[in-house]
């Protein structure tokens, strides 16, 4: 019995480990830009003419939970990775006292 408990407590803490280095690893997969990838602050009126703003599918939801995201005092940013990274990648950043908390991804190679 004592065994059993042992054995299932050790399942129980494996799955708990498994669980937390999934979440951790979602936190990082996830993880905001660099400040170097900022390229210049943008109106945000301007991106919301964007036809790519406007659409139901994953990038309009995308943008739509970023708008909610934003607070007075927010700023709408473009970016891009720089050269040598290994993908391209470029949308907006909500940045907040100066560091990136949100992004939507419009271009990935």
């Amino acid at each position: 019995m004592v065994k059993r408990r042992h054995l299932a407590i050790a399942a129980l803490s494996t799955i708990l480990v498994a669980v937390l280095a999934g979440g951790l690893y979602w936190q990082t997969s996830r993880a905001v830009i660099p400040r170097t990838w900022l390229v210049e602050r943008v109106n945000l009126a301007d991106v919301e003419r964007e036809e790519w703003a406007k659409r139901s599918d994953r990038l309009g939801q995308e943008w739509k939970a970023l708008r909610k995201q934003m607070r007075r005092g927010d700023e709408l940013w473009y970016y891009k990775s720089p050269p040598r990274f290994l993908a391209d990648e470029a949308g907006y950043a909500l940045v907040r006292k100066g560091r990136p908390i949100a992004k939507v991804v419009i271009f990935m190679s």
